[in-house]
Protein backbone atom coordinates (compact mmCIF):
# COMPACT_ATOMS: atom_id res chain seq x y z
CA UNK A 1 0.00 0.00 0.00
CA UNK A 2 2.98 2.68 0.72
CA UNK A 3 4.43 1.73 -2.44
CA UNK A 4 1.61 2.32 -4.35
CA UNK A 5 0.87 5.72 -3.19
CA UNK A 6 4.49 6.14 -3.47
CA UNK A 7 3.85 5.88 -7.32
CA UNK A 8 1.73 8.47 -7.37
CA UNK A 9 4.39 10.71 -6.67
CA UNK A 10 5.71 10.56 -10.05
CA UNK A 11 2.03 10.78 -12.65
CA UNK A 12 1.34 14.12 -9.92
CA UNK A 13 4.94 15.90 -10.78
CA UNK A 14 4.03 15.29 -14.83
CA UNK A 15 0.68 16.82 -14.04
CA UNK A 16 2.00 19.98 -12.35
CA UNK A 17 5.15 20.03 -14.60
CA UNK A 18 2.24 19.85 -17.47
CA UNK A 19 0.42 22.71 -16.20
CA UNK A 20 3.85 24.99 -15.59
CA UNK A 21 4.51 24.43 -19.66
CA UNK A 22 0.99 25.33 -20.26
CA UNK A 23 2.58 29.08 -19.48
CA UNK A 24 5.06 29.27 -22.12
CA UNK A 25 2.45 27.29 -25.12
CA UNK A 26 -0.43 29.75 -23.70
CA UNK A 27 2.78 33.00 -24.69
CA UNK A 28 3.96 31.07 -27.55
CA UNK A 29 0.24 31.08 -29.17
CA UNK A 30 -0.47 34.83 -28.69
CA UNK A 31 2.78 35.75 -30.06
CA UNK A 32 1.68 34.14 -33.12
CA UNK A 33 -1.74 35.27 -32.77
CA UNK A 34 -0.68 38.97 -32.14
CA UNK A 35 1.69 38.77 -35.11
CA UNK A 36 -0.72 37.44 -37.43
CA UNK A 37 -3.57 40.35 -36.67
CA UNK A 38 -1.00 42.88 -37.12
CA UNK A 39 -1.37 44.17 -33.56
CA UNK A 40 2.06 43.80 -32.34
CA UNK A 41 2.89 46.72 -31.80
CA UNK A 42 -0.36 47.92 -31.20
CA UNK A 43 -1.73 50.87 -33.71
CA UNK A 44 -2.26 54.17 -32.89
CA UNK A 45 -5.04 54.96 -30.89
CA UNK A 46 -5.30 58.61 -32.49
CA UNK A 47 -6.97 56.83 -35.42
CA UNK A 48 -10.13 58.11 -36.81
CA UNK A 49 -13.06 55.69 -37.47
CA UNK A 50 -12.44 55.64 -41.45
CA UNK A 51 -8.75 55.08 -40.41
CA UNK A 52 -9.37 52.29 -38.28
CA UNK A 53 -12.26 50.71 -40.24
CA UNK A 54 -9.97 50.83 -43.40
CA UNK A 55 -7.36 49.53 -41.66
CA UNK A 56 -9.74 46.42 -40.14
CA UNK A 57 -11.49 46.12 -44.06
CA UNK A 58 -8.04 45.44 -45.65
CA UNK A 59 -6.63 43.34 -42.81
CA UNK A 60 -10.12 41.57 -41.88
CA UNK A 61 -9.12 37.62 -42.97
CA UNK A 62 -5.58 38.09 -41.18
CA UNK A 63 -7.11 39.96 -37.60
CA UNK A 64 -10.11 37.02 -37.11
CA UNK A 65 -6.88 34.40 -37.93
CA UNK A 66 -4.52 35.59 -35.26
CA UNK A 67 -7.20 36.53 -32.81
CA UNK A 68 -8.60 33.29 -33.24
CA UNK A 69 -5.13 31.92 -31.99
CA UNK A 70 -5.38 33.97 -28.89
CA UNK A 71 -8.36 32.76 -27.82
CA UNK A 72 -7.22 29.35 -28.02
CA UNK A 73 -4.28 30.40 -25.57
CA UNK A 74 -6.66 31.71 -23.22
CA UNK A 75 -7.67 28.31 -21.35
CA UNK A 76 -3.72 27.53 -21.12
CA UNK A 77 -3.28 30.85 -19.31
CA UNK A 78 -5.33 28.81 -15.66
CA UNK A 79 -3.71 26.05 -15.20
CA UNK A 80 -0.33 28.34 -15.52
CA UNK A 81 -1.56 30.18 -13.14
CA UNK A 82 -3.17 27.55 -10.85
CA UNK A 83 0.53 25.90 -10.33
CA UNK A 84 1.40 28.56 -8.44
CA UNK A 85 -1.35 28.34 -6.08
CA UNK A 86 -0.44 24.69 -5.39
CA UNK A 87 3.02 25.70 -4.11
CA UNK A 88 1.33 28.46 -2.10
CA UNK A 89 -0.83 25.97 -0.64
CA UNK A 90 2.50 24.41 0.66
CA UNK A 91 3.50 27.57 1.98
CA UNK A 92 0.41 28.62 4.19
CA UNK A 93 -0.53 25.54 5.48
CA UNK A 94 -4.04 25.42 6.95
CA UNK A 95 -5.39 28.81 5.96
CA UNK A 96 -4.28 29.38 2.80
CA UNK A 97 -6.08 32.65 1.65
CA UNK A 98 -3.75 34.61 -0.44
CA UNK A 99 -3.47 31.13 -2.25
CA UNK A 100 -7.64 30.83 -2.91
CA UNK A 101 -7.13 34.49 -3.72
CA UNK A 102 -4.63 34.35 -5.96
CA UNK A 103 -6.33 31.21 -7.76
CA UNK A 104 -9.51 33.29 -7.69
CA UNK A 105 -7.80 35.66 -9.96
CA UNK A 106 -6.30 33.49 -11.59
CA UNK A 107 -9.87 32.60 -13.11
CA UNK A 108 -10.33 36.13 -13.50
CA UNK A 109 -7.27 37.19 -15.54
CA UNK A 110 -8.59 34.43 -18.13
CA UNK A 111 -12.01 35.89 -18.49
CA UNK A 112 -10.42 39.28 -18.73
CA UNK A 113 -7.78 38.04 -21.80
CA UNK A 114 -11.58 36.12 -23.67
CA UNK A 115 -13.23 39.73 -23.29
CA UNK A 116 -10.91 41.76 -25.69
CA UNK A 117 -10.49 39.11 -27.95
CA UNK A 118 -14.16 38.52 -28.60
CA UNK A 119 -14.73 42.27 -29.38
CA UNK A 120 -12.05 42.76 -31.68
CA UNK A 121 -13.83 40.31 -33.66
CA UNK A 122 -16.81 41.47 -33.31
CA UNK A 123 -15.25 44.43 -34.96
CA UNK A 124 -14.38 42.54 -38.28
CA UNK A 125 -17.75 40.66 -38.36
CA UNK A 126 -20.10 43.16 -40.47
CA UNK A 127 -18.22 44.79 -42.99
CA UNK A 128 -21.25 47.12 -43.63
CA UNK A 129 -21.57 48.54 -40.53
CA UNK A 130 -20.97 51.86 -39.69
CA UNK A 131 -16.57 53.48 -38.91
CA UNK A 132 -17.58 54.29 -35.89
CA UNK A 133 -19.74 51.15 -34.30
CA UNK A 134 -16.46 49.64 -35.69
CA UNK A 135 -13.97 52.05 -33.69
CA UNK A 136 -15.82 51.84 -30.61
CA UNK A 137 -15.65 47.89 -30.47
CA UNK A 138 -11.90 48.47 -31.20
CA UNK A 139 -11.55 50.82 -28.58
CA UNK A 140 -13.38 48.42 -26.50
CA UNK A 141 -10.95 45.55 -27.15
CA UNK A 142 -7.79 47.65 -26.36
CA UNK A 143 -8.81 49.33 -23.02
CA UNK A 144 -9.92 45.68 -21.64
CA UNK A 145 -6.72 44.23 -23.22
CA UNK A 146 -4.16 46.71 -21.77
CA UNK A 147 -6.08 49.09 -19.44
CA UNK A 148 -7.64 46.41 -17.38
CA UNK A 149 -4.69 45.91 -14.80
CA UNK A 150 -5.21 45.71 -11.49
CA UNK A 151 -5.94 41.74 -11.31
CA UNK A 152 -2.53 41.28 -12.70
CA UNK A 153 -1.16 43.53 -10.81
CA UNK A 154 -2.85 41.85 -7.48
CA UNK A 155 -1.79 38.37 -8.47
CA UNK A 156 1.78 39.20 -8.82
CA UNK A 157 1.65 41.20 -5.21
CA UNK A 158 0.05 38.31 -3.52
CA UNK A 159 2.52 35.80 -4.47
CA UNK A 160 5.11 37.88 -3.81
CA UNK A 161 3.73 38.32 -0.45
CA UNK A 162 3.21 34.31 -0.22
CA UNK A 163 7.23 34.03 -0.92
CA UNK A 164 8.29 36.38 1.66
CA UNK A 165 6.53 34.94 4.40
CA UNK A 166 7.69 31.08 3.96
CA UNK A 167 10.04 31.04 7.01
CA UNK A 168 11.06 27.08 6.88
CA UNK A 169 14.51 26.49 6.84
CA UNK A 170 14.98 25.61 3.14
CA UNK A 171 12.23 27.90 1.72
CA UNK A 172 10.18 26.72 -1.45
CA UNK A 173 11.45 29.99 -3.68
CA UNK A 174 13.98 32.21 -2.99
CA UNK A 175 13.09 35.80 -1.24
CA UNK A 176 14.36 38.14 -3.83
CA UNK A 177 11.76 35.98 -6.10
CA UNK A 178 9.24 37.70 -3.95
CA UNK A 179 11.04 40.89 -4.13
CA UNK A 180 10.87 40.41 -8.23
CA UNK A 181 7.21 39.97 -8.22
CA UNK A 182 6.42 43.07 -5.90
CA UNK A 183 8.69 45.13 -7.79
CA UNK A 184 6.85 44.01 -11.35
CA UNK A 185 3.67 44.15 -10.18
CA UNK A 186 4.16 48.39 -10.01
CA UNK A 187 5.66 48.23 -13.50
CA UNK A 188 1.96 47.64 -14.79
CA UNK A 189 0.17 50.28 -12.84
CA UNK A 190 0.79 52.76 -15.59
CA UNK A 191 -1.37 51.08 -17.84
CA UNK A 192 -5.08 51.83 -16.13
CA UNK A 193 -4.74 55.32 -17.24
CA UNK A 194 -4.26 54.84 -21.08
CA UNK A 195 -7.93 56.33 -21.08
CA UNK A 196 -6.48 59.84 -20.93
CA UNK A 197 -4.13 59.59 -24.20
CA UNK A 198 -4.21 59.19 -27.33
CA UNK A 199 -0.20 59.63 -28.08
CA UNK A 200 2.51 59.84 -25.75
CA UNK A 201 3.85 57.09 -23.68
CA UNK A 202 0.78 56.72 -21.45
CA UNK A 203 -1.35 55.68 -25.14
CA UNK A 204 -2.01 52.11 -25.31
CA UNK A 205 1.03 51.76 -27.86
CA UNK A 206 2.96 54.07 -26.00
CA UNK A 207 6.33 53.35 -23.89
CA UNK A 208 4.69 53.03 -20.43
CA UNK A 209 1.35 51.22 -21.76
CA UNK A 210 2.77 48.90 -24.44
CA UNK A 211 6.91 48.35 -24.20
CA UNK A 212 7.42 47.98 -20.60
CA UNK A 213 4.88 45.85 -19.49
CA UNK A 214 5.64 43.70 -22.52
CA UNK A 215 9.49 43.66 -21.09
CA UNK A 216 8.15 43.16 -17.45
CA UNK A 217 6.11 40.32 -18.29
CA UNK A 218 8.77 38.12 -19.67
CA UNK A 219 11.18 39.46 -16.67
CA UNK A 220 7.96 38.02 -14.12
CA UNK A 221 7.25 35.00 -16.43
CA UNK A 222 11.36 33.21 -16.79
CA UNK A 223 11.73 33.21 -12.77
CA UNK A 224 9.14 32.09 -12.03
CA UNK A 225 8.40 29.35 -14.84
CA UNK A 226 12.46 28.15 -13.42
CA UNK A 227 11.26 28.17 -9.59
CA UNK A 228 8.39 26.64 -10.49
CA UNK A 229 9.94 23.47 -12.00
CA UNK A 230 12.32 23.25 -9.57
CA UNK A 231 9.86 23.34 -6.88
CA UNK A 232 7.70 20.54 -8.31
CA UNK A 233 11.08 18.92 -8.09
CA UNK A 234 11.49 19.46 -4.41
CA UNK A 235 8.36 18.78 -3.12
CA UNK A 236 9.09 15.74 -0.96
CA UNK A 237 7.07 16.88 2.25
CA UNK A 238 3.61 15.82 1.42
CA UNK A 239 4.98 12.44 0.11
CA UNK A 240 7.12 11.88 3.29
CA UNK A 241 3.96 12.67 5.04
CA UNK A 242 2.05 10.43 3.41
CA UNK A 243 4.08 7.77 3.63
CA UNK A 244 4.91 7.62 7.09
CA UNK A 245 1.19 7.66 7.80
CA UNK A 246 0.27 4.89 5.61
CA UNK A 247 3.56 3.38 7.66
CA UNK A 248 1.47 4.16 11.08
CA UNK A 249 -1.67 3.32 9.98
CA UNK A 250 -0.53 0.19 8.92
CA UNK A 251 1.35 -0.58 12.13
CA UNK A 252 -1.67 0.10 14.35
CA UNK A 253 -3.77 -2.65 11.66
CA UNK A 254 -1.03 -5.10 12.10
CA UNK A 255 -1.32 -4.54 16.02
CA UNK A 256 -4.69 -5.13 16.06
CA UNK A 257 -4.50 -8.02 14.71
CA UNK A 258 -2.84 -9.13 16.83
CA UNK A 259 -4.69 -8.14 19.90
CA UNK A 260 -7.40 -9.63 18.61
CA UNK A 261 -9.10 -12.79 19.64
CA UNK A 262 -8.54 -15.46 16.70
CA UNK A 263 -11.51 -16.77 15.77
Amino acid sequence: MVAHNADKAGPSRIVQKACVWAGPLMGALFVVGFVEAGFFPPPSPNQSAAEVAAMIDQHRAAIRIGIVICLASCPLLMPFLASFTIQMLRIEGLRPILAYTQLALGALATVEFVIPYVFMLVSTYRADQHPDVTRALYDISWFFFLGVVSTFVLQLAIFGVAVLIDRRPEPIFPRWLGYVNLWLAITFVPASFLVFFKTGPLAWNGVLVWWVPVFSFLLWFLPNFVFLLRAIDADRDDDVSITRLLREVNGLRARIDTLSPSA
